[in-house]
């Protein structure tokens, strides 16, 4: 999700850093994320994946990983919004959102976390919502979503602490 948006912005910060970024997102989109960090004379690598496709995440990781030496910082930022309420989401509509909101996440963190241990430790940021918290009407399946990635944040915090990997969810 590193193409616009949040993901965008962590881009921009980290490479304004001194971070080596590799942005991914889908191949229609990936060509905005490159243009707008060129712009802004800034480089990063851009690698097109679909974050809902196991295969993809692995080869992701697995480039990213072997450039770089390992991988030290995962922003987990893609994200889509479908609204209805329960009664009017169908299920292609609720599978779509889940796995590109919260599937993603455990798919990129289960190849992530292994690299991280291997280099001492690491940092995982989820982006999440305030409708994890407090939900806007009409938007079930989103609000369903922001929730999980909160528990799931929470979880692989516990989970990965004593291995120094930090993770944390950030809700704007």
């Amino acid at each position: 999700g590193g193409s616009r948006g949040i993901g965008l912005g962590a881009a921009r910060s980290l490479v304004r850093d001194g971070a080596l970024v590799t942005i991914s997102s889908l191949r229609e989109h990936l060509d905005e994320g490159v243009a707008a960090l060129t712009a802004a004379g800034m480089t990063a690598d851009a690698v097109a994946v679909d974050v809902r496709d196991p295969d993809d995440v692995d080869r992701l990781v697995e480039q990213v990983g072997a450039k770089h030496d390992g991988i030290d910082i995962l922003v987990n930022a893609a994200g889509i919004q479908r609204y209805g309420t329960v009664d009017e989401t169908d299920e292609a509509t609720w599978d779509e959102v889940m796995d590109v909101n919260v599937k993603s996440m455990y798919l990129t963190c289960r190849r992530v976390i292994p690299q991280m241990r291997r280099k001492g430790g690491g940092s995982i940021v989820n982006v999440s919502s305030v409708q994890s918290y407090v939900a806007q009407k009409g938007a079930a399946v989103y609000v369903a979503t922001k929730g999980a990635i909160n528990a799931l944040t929470r979880a692989m915090a516990v989970d990965h602490a004593h291995e120094n990997i930090r993770v944390n969810a950030v809700c704007p």
